[in-house]
C-alpha cells in the first residue's frame, strides 16, 4: 500500500512538473491591419457576380471573389456572399452578408461579416447606368460597405471587429487593358478599436500599384503596417510604432520596419478626406532605406478616429 501511494504521488508530481514545463501557446495575431485585394488590372484574383439590376427597385447579387491578402496573414483569400441594393435614387445598400477564408503561411482564418451602418458614416451602392463605371454593363455595380466581422484565427482563437468593403464590377470580361473589377477590404479588430486615444486604420491601393494595410494608435503608441509594391517588388512591414501624432483628419506615425527583410525606419502620413475614400483619402510612406510611395487612394479607405 505504501509503495502504491508513493508511485501515485510521484506520478502526480511528474504530471504537474510536466504541465508547468510546457511552453504556453503563443498568441496569434488578430486581423487588425489585414487587407484583402482583388482586381482585373493588374490581374490579381477573380470576381464572379450574378444578379439583375433594377434601378427603380431593389437589386440582389451573389458574388465570389479570390485574390491577395496583405497583413498579419499574407497569402490568398476567397470571399463569397450576397448583397442587395436599394433604388438608384437611394444610393444605399439594404443588405450584405459574406463568408471568407484567408490561406496564409501564418495559418488559416475563416469568418463572416454583415452590413453594419453604425461602423462608418457612409454605406453607398448603385448598379446599372448609375454605377459610376464608363462604359458599364446593365448589371454593373459599385459599392462601399461598412460591416461587422467575426472570425476564427489559427488554433481556434476568436476575433471580431469592423471591415470596410469597397467593391465594383462593371461585368465586362472581354475588354483588354480595362480594370473591369476592383475589390479592397480593410479590417480593424475590436481589440484595437477598444483602446483609448486617437487612432487611424485603413487599407487599399495607391498608384502605380502599391497595396497597403495599417493600424496605429497614440495609446502606447502601437500599431502595424504592411505595404507591397507590385511594380518594384518591394515589401515593407512595420515592426512597431514609436511616435504618433494626429491633427483633425490627418495622422502621422513612425517606427522601425523591415524592407525586404532588411531592418530600417519608416514614416507614414495619412489623410481621411471623407467617404467613400477612393480619390479623396491619401496614403504616404517613406523609409530610411530610400523607398517611398504616396498619393490618393485608387481604391480602399482610410479612417482617422478621434478620441
Amino acid at each position: 500500500m505504501k509503495y502504491a501511494v508513493t508511485v501515485a504521488l510521484a506520478a502526480a508530481v511528474l504530471a504537474v512538473v510536466g504541465a508547468a514545463g510546457q511552453a504556453a501557446p503563443s498568441a496569434v495575431p488578430d486581423l487588425n491591419g489585414e487587407t484583402l485585394l482583388s482586381s482585373a488590372l493588374p490581374a490579381r484574383g477573380t470576381s464572379q457576380a450574378t444578379g439583375t439590376c433594377d434601378p427603380f427597385g431593389q437589386s440582389s447579387f451573389h458574388f465570389r471573389l479570390t485574390g491577395e491578402a496583405v497583413g498579419p496573414y499574407p497569402g490568398t483569400f476567397v470571399e463569397e456572399g450576397d448583397f442587395t441594393l436599394g433604388p438608384a435614387t437611394s444610393f444605399a445598400l439594404v443588405a450584405f452578408d459574406a463568408t471568407f477564408t484567408i490561406t496564409s503561411p501564418a495559418g488559416t482564418v475563416t469568418g463572416s461579416k454583415t452590413l453594419a451602418p453604425d461602423v462608418a458614416p457612409v454605406n453607398t451602392g448603385a448598379c446599372g447606368a448609375f454605377s459610376g463605371f464608363v462604359p458599364n454593363a446593365p448589371d454593373s455595380f459599385n459599392l462601399q460597405v461598412p460591416t461587422r466581422y467575426t472570425a476564427t484565427l489559427p488554433g481556434g482563437a476568436p476575433d471580431s471587429g469592423e471591415a470596410i468593403v469597397s467593391y465594383g464590377d462593371m461585368q465586362f470580361r472581354d475588354l483588354p487593358d480595362t480594370n473591369t473589377f476592383n475589390f479592397v477590404q480593410a479590417f480593424a479588430s475590436d481589440a484595437f478599436l477598444g483602446t483609448l486615444g486617437q487612432k487611424a486604420t485603413g487599407g487599399g491601393k495607391v498608384a502605380p500599384d502599391v497595396s497597403f494595410g495599417f493600424s496605429a494608435t497614440r495609446n502606447g503608441p502601437k500599431g502595424n503596417c504592411n505595404v507591397v509594391d507590385h511594380v518594384l517588388g518591394v515589401r515593407v512591414k512595420c515592426l512597431d510604432v514609436t511616435t504618433y501624432a494626429q491633427f483633425d483628419n490627418q495622422a502621422t506615425f513612425t517606427g522601425n520596419a523591415s524592407v525586404d527583410s532588411v531592418q530600417t525606419t519608416y514614416r507614414i502620413h495619412v489623410l481621411d478626406g471623407g467617404e467613400p475614400g477612393d480619390g479623396i483619402d491619401t496614403f504616404s510612406i517613406t523609409t530610411g532605406s530610400g523607398y517611398a510611395a504616396s498619393g490618393p487612394l485608387t481604391s480602399g479607405n482610410v479612417q482617422v478616429h478621434s478620441d
